[in-house]
């Protein structure tokens, strides 16, 4: 693969490059899915704490079903 036109140099910048530009999206991708978990699950956790989950439950609403849904 090593040409003795072109320099290592030149062809390890090129692949550094080429790793960066596939990872980070991935890499976005991950911390956006741990950023998004965390607040769904403290939202469940404040929802919860406030008792509404307890509301919902003494009103007849199925709360595994409506607690995941957007709001």
């Amino acid at each position: 693969m090593v040409s003795p036109i072109i320099p290592k140099a030149t062809i390890a910048q090129v692949v550094r490059d080429t790793i960066i530009l596939e990872f980070a999206p991935t890499l976005t991708c991950v911390i956006l899915a741990g950023v998004v978990g965390s607040k769904i699950a403290s939202e469940l956790g404040n929802m919860r704490v406030s008792e509404q989950i307890d509301a919902q439950e003494i009103m007849g609403i199925n709360t595994k079903v409506t607690c995941w849904r957007p709001k």
